[in-house]
């Protein structure tokens, strides 16, 4: 599945997505907030979907990296904190990483794809 402009702007359209507040003070970086169900109850989901999820994350370089500092963690946490993926668990979904190499500066760039697979 590939996100087309309309997708993007569905997702950027849901309630507090953009609802952030500047400031100006330096704050420690979080890497991954910790979710919890706290006051608001549990989460209720669309329904389940018994299909596993295939993310792949192409990287497209002039000079390639060794695998492990493709830093693919950033991309799939973006997906599922946009609610495009349920979660990134072995049992939900299968994470792949690769990267092609490009001739210019202006061709660089990450495509994510999402699909559903058979498990």
């Amino acid at each position: 599945m590939r996100l087309r402009s309309e997708d993007v702007a569905k997702i950027l359209a849901r309630k507090g997505y953009r609802d952030v507040s500047v400031d100006t003070r330096i704050k420690s970086p979080v890497v991954e907030c910790p979710v919890g169900d706290g006051a608001l109850g549990p989460r209720q989901g669309e329904g389940s979907d018994s299909k596993r999820l295939l993310v792949r994350v192409t990287s497209f370089r002039c000079r390639l990296l060794d695998e492990d500092n493709l830093a693919i963690k950033y991309h799939v946490d973006c997906c599922r904190y946009a609610g495009i993926i349920p979660g990134d668990a072995p049992g939900q979904a299968k994470i792949e990483a690769c990267q092609r190499k490009v001739k210019t500066k202006a061709e660089e760039g990450t495509l994510v794809e999402v699909l559903a697979i058979e498990s």
